[in-house]
């Protein structure tokens, strides 16, 4: 990746090859699979320490007691 970015295009040439192309696209796609899966598994970890009641009480609509 890093290559790419710091070389550029060499002298003489308008455009990326298709290696480049499907290299850089790959990359983008792993990095953003790898975000959601973090972030997907960060709430899925924060939604198990609720507590069973309160989770219940909140899609019934009951109130808690005082």
């Amino acid at each position: 990746m890093r290559h790419f970015y710091d070389t550029g295009l060499p002298e003489g040439v308008a455009k990326l090859p298709l290696l480049g192309i499907i290299v850089l696209s790959a990359s983008s796609f792993l990095t953003g699979a790898g975000g959601s899966a973090g972030m997907a598994s960060a709430v899925n970890s924060t939604a198990k320490t609720f507590p069973d009641q309160a989770v219940s009480r909140l899609l019934t609509g009951t109130k808690t007691p005082h």
